[in-house]
């Protein structure tokens, strides 16, 4: 894992070490399906399949555990339905970039480094101006950008994701 807010758990490798999570283009994210429920019997929504409401699962397996596993770098993001919609969101929004800058003429070769580069930029933003501030005082977090830290160095990268948030 990256400690540098980089969204590793999304991109993994990349499309050229871990393509499984990729679409044979190897610029869009694999999105999956919901099945329809069959209920209620007149909600033509919840009675059929959904495409990309989902993550990507594998499909295979003994179990309907191995079958419904998530085939995405990082399988914590699957264990609670918040943080799950939360990744397909922003390979939703990764896909959504891609489509933006092919529509722009973005050349195919920088095509993906393009497209991760903006959902990295856009999520860092989020953090920043939104998710910092809303958790820590408004001065703190000026003067942390502005002056860095200065009261400790953790000695190795440190993750408190399981008490916290991950993405």
């Amino acid at each position: 894992r990256s400690p540098a807010l980089d969204l590793d758990s999304l991109y993994g490798r990349g499309p050229d070490r871990e393509p499984a999570f990729y679409e044979p283009d190897g610029v869009r994210l694999r999105l999956g399906s919901t099945a329809g429920v069959g209920f209620p019997q007149n909600d033509p929504v919840a009675n059929t399949d959904q495409a990309g409401f989902d993550l990507p699962r594998s499909g295979e397996g003994s179990t309907p555990a191995e079958r419904r596993a998530s085939v995405i770098p990082d399988a914590r993001n699957d264990e609670n339905l918040a943080v799950a919609q939360t990744h397909l969101m922003f390979m939703k929004f990764h896909n959504a970039v891609v489509a933006k800058l092919v529509a722009a003429g973005t050349p195919s070769t920088v095509l993906f480094d393009r497209a991760r580069e903006s959902v990295v930029k856009h999520y860092q933003w989020m953090l920043r101006h939104d998710f910092l501030p809303r958790i820590v005082d408004d001065s703190i977090v000026t003067d942390v950008f502005a002056n860095g830290r200065r009261f400790f160095e953790l000695p190795r990268p440190y993750e408190v994701s399981e008490d916290c948030y991950r993405v």
